[in-house]
């Protein structure tokens, strides 16, 4: 097997979406007693609703599941919900999504697979764009099944939806800041911030970085391989001049930088050795069996 290149890789997303609903205000639940278990707000179906009233196979992580699982990267999901399986490498941009087996296994970056994803209602149509941080999130839902009818065309195995935690009217400024270090030079770390604006204007910011350094050795190349580092940021603005008119302005921007992970190469080539049996000699032990490079 020769000597393989890295393939350095970069990609930039802009999304801006703009909200403007028109409907009657919610009627809020009133609290229930103690040790009843609140219900979760989704909106599968285009419209708010208890989880428990849609009639779809659904699955639900909330912010704070995913916090409590540690979850900062959307690929990390199929590791908490059945029937979701997510190929995609450690540092791979492009993915494969399968919900009950039904999905598409092309790998080229053009290609609309079966299933949709969502973020904020913005459509995520090309891999490239899957394997996104996740910060700042109200909710995940992952809909079984068909969903043309709602979502429109490519949901045949199901949708993803990706739901942001959004400003708040009448709220006092304020925000979090989460980081997390660990080994390989992991540096994981977030923020956001609401911030009131007038009676009927507030807005949200939110930044994520997450990176991690390089923890493969590269016996080939003689160097070290696998670190990524991932950036991305949130703005959202919202205006609700009256209880019947609401309008939510979304931008949100993402940088991806890191290499493809590299399969593990099983021989007998040493490119340290300058004649063949030199590398045989070095790698078969003294009692003559082949070891592993």
């Amino acid at each position: 097997m020769g000597n393989q290149v890295p393939m350095a890789t970069r990609w930039l997303n802009l999304g801006v979406a703009c909200v403007v609903s028109v409907m009657p205000a919610p009627l809020l639940a009133q609290a229930g007693p103690a040790g009843v278990l609140e219900d979760i707000i989704v909106t599968a179906q285009k419209r708010e609703q208890a989880a428990q009233d849609v009639p779809i196979a659904l699955s639900t992580l909330t912010g704070a599941e995913l916090g409590g699982r540690h979850i900062s990267s959307a690929k990390d999901i199929a590791a908490a919900l059945p029937n979701l399986t997510w190929a995609a490498g450690d540092s791979s941009n492009v993915a494969n999504i399968y919900i009950r087996g039904v999905g598409d296994s092309s790998f080229h970056t053009n290609q609309v697979g079966a299933v949709g994803m969502y973020s904020d209602e913005i459509s995520l149509n090309s891999p490239l764009l899957w394997n996104f941080g996740m910060f700042d999130l109200a909710r995940v839902e992952v809909l079984r099944g068909p969903q043309n009818t709602l979502f429109g065309r490519n949901t045949t195995g199901g949708a993803i939806q990706f739901v942001s935690n959004t400003p708040v009217l009448g709220q006092d400024p304020g925000g979090y800041l989460a980081v997390n270090v660990g080994n390989h030079d992991r540096r994981d770390g977030e923020g956001a911030v609401g911030i009131p604006l007038g009676e009927t204007v507030a807005a949200r910011l939110a930044v994520a970085h997450f990176g991690q350094g390089d923890y493969l050795d590269n016996v080939n190349l003689q160097r070290q391989e696998g670190g990524v580092e991932r950036s991305a940021g949130r703005a959202q603005l919202l205006w609700q001049p009256s209880e019947s008119f609401t309008a939510l302005a979304n931008v949100h921007a993402g940088r991806l930088r890191g290499s493809a992970t590299r399969y593990k190469q099983i021989g007998l080539s040493d490119p340290a050795a300058r004649q063949p049996h030199q590398s045989r000699q070095r790698l078969l032990g003294p009692d003559g069996v082949r070891r592993q490079r």
